[in-house]
């Protein structure tokens, strides 16, 4: 990180906050402190900015003898900015508002940075002062981490030892880790297969009259489920939830958040209509969910709407929550729902438009997404020659890499054959090849109804155009 932390701090206050602060430390008599601030927010590479931000400050020329000034102002400024961050922004008397501040603000690599040494402070206190920043971290690694094997096993080692190190007697921080286990569990499962830690041998419940402390257990099961059974657990947690009358709003946001997932559970069996009964009594509660939460919602909610062919309420949807999504896991993602949308109701003139820049994406898995939604765009182009060659390149480069869903390679060869099939003249021979291409594709669909192929990914597409070009 080469930018220091009051910078980033500085640029991250919106023009009415930077204002506020500017007052707010002259108030306390500290203007050398006020000129840096003003000199930090002005800049636009601080490393490049450094001898001209020195100039205004100290009226002197930088050298590398004067820097120990620059950097014991810094180190102030720094503090300054955290104290007004929390009392004047966050209004709450809490580091932990502050780290809140640096994930909405999507200053991830300051939050990671600062809080593991938080943590590593709170620790030497032999207390629980550091489990509520442990959660908070182990939060935003299941939320905005990228979905890469080596760092999820790394998390994994992290969390489970920390549940292993937690006594019972610290209930409600060892179930909230079993649960935020579970749940990056469920995402290693997702992505690349694995298993599920048994939940009942890494903790007994010893006190029976924690509600809460139950419902968190019952909760991370539910991650291990699948289908009828989760659906059933979520029932479960339901009724415990329902039991919590101390907290209305933590009792609101879960049993909100619990139907939200019972929504998604029904669309994945599929049972579309009881799915949109069930977003939708989530969605006129998004208000009360947290970020994640409502990044999941309206994630899963648009899955449902283009599966059940509601393409205008799915662009509707993502325009008015696309920004919710802006540095997460799903941002490149929801890119495939805006294009599929505005192609089945025939808008296709501006589909560029919502393709991310791929050389942005830091994903393997992603990157072949993004390339494969990009031969979508050509094929609607008619630039069938690069289409072709992008698809071919995609199959080559792929195939040999363990790590990467199968399905993308399988999916990429289809759509090589369809679009050589459909440019053959001898309509005998174009119909028995596009009769071969619809049996593969019908079979790729079943095969992968969880995973890439499901019913509102592109292999639905492919298969409409397919039986589409037969009929031509």
């Amino acid at each position: 990180m080469s930018n220091p932390k009051p910078y980033i701090l500085t640029h991250l206050l919106t023009n009415g906050e930077a204002e506020l602060f500017s007052k707010w430390i002259k108030q306390r008599k500290k203007n050398r402190l006020a000129l840096l601030f003003i000199g930090l927010k002005s800049s636009n590479n601080y490393d490049t900015d450094k001898t001209s931000i020195f100039k205004k400050v100290y009226n002197d020329s930088y050298t590398i003898e004067k820097d120990y000034l620059l950097r014991n102002d810094l180190r102030k400024l720094s503090t300054e900015l955290t104290n007004f961050i929390i009392e004047e922004i966050c209004k709450i008397d809490d580091l932990l508002a502050y780290y809140d501040f640096l994930i909405h603000k999507k200053a991830f690599q300051l939050f990671e940075k600062e809080i593991k040494k938080t943590i590593a402070n709170y620790k030497k206190k032999n207390d629980e002062s550091h489990y509520p920043y442990q959660k908070l971290w182990f939060e935003y690694i299941v939320r905005y981490t990228p979905r890469k094997k080596a760092d999820l096993e790394k998390y994994h080692r992290i969390i489970h030892k920390t549940i292993s190190e937690t006594p019972s007697t610290a209930s409600y921080y060892k179930t909230n880790f079993i649960l935020l286990l579970s749940i990056l569990e469920r995402i290693r499962w997702q992505y690349f297969h694995t298993t599920f830690t048994d939940i009942d041998n890494i903790y007994n419940l010893t006190d029976k009259r924690n509600t809460l402390s139950a419902y968190y257990i019952e909760k991370a099961k539910s991650f291990q489920l699948f289908g009828i059974e989760r659906i059933d657990q979520l029932r479960i947690c339901i009724k415990i939830i329902e039991q919590i009358d101390t907290d209305y709003n933590l009792q609101l946001s879960e049993a909100t958040y619990l139907e939200s997932q019972l929504g998604l559970e029904y669309y994945l069996l599929p049972s579309f209509k009881e799915s949109q009964e069930y977003f939708k009594k989530a969605y006129k509660k998004y208000a009360v969910l947290d970020n994640s939460q409502q990044i999941q919602l309206i994630y899963n909610y648009t899955s449902l709407l283009t599966a059940s062919e509601q393409y205008n309420s799915v662009i509707n949807l993502l325009n008015k929550h696309r920004r919710i999504f802006l540095q997460t896991p799903y941002e490149n993602s929801i890119s495939l729902f805006s294009i599929m949308a505005h192609i089945y109701i025939g808008d296709i003139k501006h589909l560029r438009d919502l393709l991310p820049n791929i050389n942005d994406i830091n994903s393997k898995d992603t990157e072949i997404y993004m390339r494969i939604l990009e031969c979508i765009i050509l094929y609607y182009e008619d630039n069938y020659e690069i289409c072709l060659t992008n698809l071919e390149n995609i199959y080559n480069t792929s195939r040999y890499n363990k790590d990467l869903d199968q399905a993308y390679i399988d999916f990429s060869k289809i759509f090589q054959r369809f679009i050589v099939a459909k440019l053959i003249f001898d309509k005998a021979d174009r119909s028995k090849k596009l009769d071969k291409c619809k049996s593969l594709s019908d079979k790729f669909i079943n095969a992968y109804k969880l995973g890439f192929g499901s019913n509102m990914l592109c292999s639905v597409w492919l298969n409409r155009e397919i039986k589409k070009s037969l009929l031509e």
